[in-house]
C-alpha cells in the first residue's frame, strides 16, 4: 500500500511514450506499485501502435493521458510534460521513460532524501545508479555506471556533470524548483537530462542515491542508448570503422557533436538565468573552449583530463589525447 505520508497531490510522475507497446504495461505496473502515492501523467507523442489503448486502459484522476498533436521527439515531449506539471504546482516530479521498470521504492527514496536537506526550497535533483535488463527483462548488468564506466561524484563537481555527466533522466526526481529554472530548454537541446544536470549543479544541489532505482531496459528501440551502440562505446569510444577514417585521421571527439556547445553558450548568455559565480563562469567558458578546439589542443587536452571532464581510466584517457592531438575532423 501506498505511504500516505506523502500526498499524490504533491508528487507528479512525467512518463512520456511513443510507440512503446512492447514494454508499457511492465512499466506502468511498476509505476502503480510504487511505495507512495503520485500523479501519473502520460504524455503521448503520436503513438501509431496500441500505446494509447494500454495507456487509456489505466486512465483515471491519478493517471492522466495527454497526446500530443503532433509529433514532438522525446525531448520536446518531455519539455512539454514538465511544463504541464510545473503549471499545476506539483512539488516534486520524477521522469519516465516507457521500458524501464522502477524498483518500488524508487520515488519514496528520493523524496526522502530531499526532505532530510535543510534547505528543500533550492533546485534540486536526486538520481541514482541502474541495473541494466534486456527485452526480456534479464539482467544484463547490476550498475549502469560501472558497465559505462562513470565515476560519478557525490561532491559537487561541475567539470564532471559538464562532461561525463552520468545523470540518466530515468532515474531523475527533481523538486518545483529546478523545474521551473529549466523552462524553456534551450533550442536543439540533445537530452533533457543534460540540462536539468548542468543547472542544479549550478544553481541547486544534485544528490546521487547509492542504490541503483530504476531497471534500465535497454534494447534495439531505445531513443537514446542502443544496446550496439553502448557495446561499441565501451569496447573503444573512438574506434575507427575503416582505414579511409584512418588515413584521414577521422577521430570523432567527446561532446562535441551533440548541443553542448550551445548549451554552455546560452548558460554564459542568458540574462533570465540568475547570474553565475565567477568560477563557474570560468569553468564554463573553458569548456567551450574545448568545444569550439579555441587554443592549443595540447593544453585542452590536459586540462580536460585534469579537471574530471572526460571518464576515467588510463586507456580511455590516452585515447583521447591521441584524439584531440591527430584528429582532422575539425579542421
Amino acid at each position: 500500500m501506498p505511504n500516505t505520508q506523502y500526498n499524490a497531490k504533491n508528487t507528479a510522475i512525467v512518463l512520456c511514450t511513443y510507440n512503446g507497446e512492447q514494454h508499457l504495461q511492465a512499466q506502468i505496473a511498476s509505476l502503480l506499485s510504487q511505495s507512495c502515492a503520485a500523479t501519473i501523467f502520460a504524455f503521448d507523442d503520436g503513438s501509431s501502435d496500441n500505446t494509447l489503448a494500454i495507456l487509456k486502459a489505466h486512465e483515471s484522476e491519478q493517471f492522466r493521458i495527454h497526446q500530443n498533436g503532433a509529433n514532438l521527439g522525446y525531448v520536446k515531449n518531455f519539455e512539454a510534460g514538465i511544463a504541464c506539471v510545473v503549471a499545476e504546482q506539483f512539488q516534486y516530479i520524477a521522469l519516465a521513460d516507457q521500458d524501464d521498470i522502477w524498483n518500488p521504492d524508487r520515488l519514496e527514496n528520493g523524496i526522502s532524501a530531499i526532505e532530510q536537506l535543510p534547505e528543500p526550497e533550492i533546485p534540486l535533483l536526486v538520481h541514482s545508479d541502474l541495473s541494466v535488463i534486456d527485452g526480456r527483462a534479464e539482467l544484463i548488468a547490476p550498475s549502469y555506471f560501472k558497465m559505462r564506466g562513470y565515476r560519478v561524484s557525490k561532491q559537487r563537481k561541475l567539470e564532471l556533470i559538464l562532461g561525463q555527466n552520468g545523470v540518466m533522466g530515468n532515474t531523475i526526481l527533481m523538486n518545483h524548483s529546478l523545474a521551473k529554472l529549466a523552462l524553456p530548454f534551450p533550442e536543439d537541446l540533445h537530452v533533457h537530462d543534460y540540462w536539468l544536470a548542468v543547472l542544479s549543479e549550478i544553481y541547486g544541489r544534485r544528490l546521487l542515491l547509492d542504490e541503483p532505482g530504476v531497471q534500465y531496459r535497454l534494447h534495439e528501440d531505445n531513443a537514446s542508448n542502443k544496446i550496439k551502440k553502448l557495446k561499441k562505446s565501451k569496447t573503444n569510444p573512438f574506434q575507427l570503422s575503416t582505414w579511409k577514417q584512418l588515413l584521414s585521421r577521422d577521430f570523432r571527439l567527446p561532446f562535441k557533436e551533440d548541443s553542448r556547445d550551445q548549451v554552455i553558450a546560452y548558460l554564459l548568455d542568458n540574462s533570465t538565468l540568475p547570474d553565475l559565480t565567477e568560477d563557474d563562469r570560468g569553468i564554463l567558458q573553458h569548456f567551450l573552449r574545448y568545444l569550439r578546439l579555441d587554443g592549443s589542443r595540447l593544453s585542452l587536452s590536459r586540462y580536460m583530463v585534469a579537471s574530471q571532464y572526460v571518464k576515467p581510466g588510463l586507456g580511455y584517457r590516452f585515447r583521447f589525447v591521441l584524439a584531440m592531438l591527430l584528429s582532422n575532423r575539425y579542421r
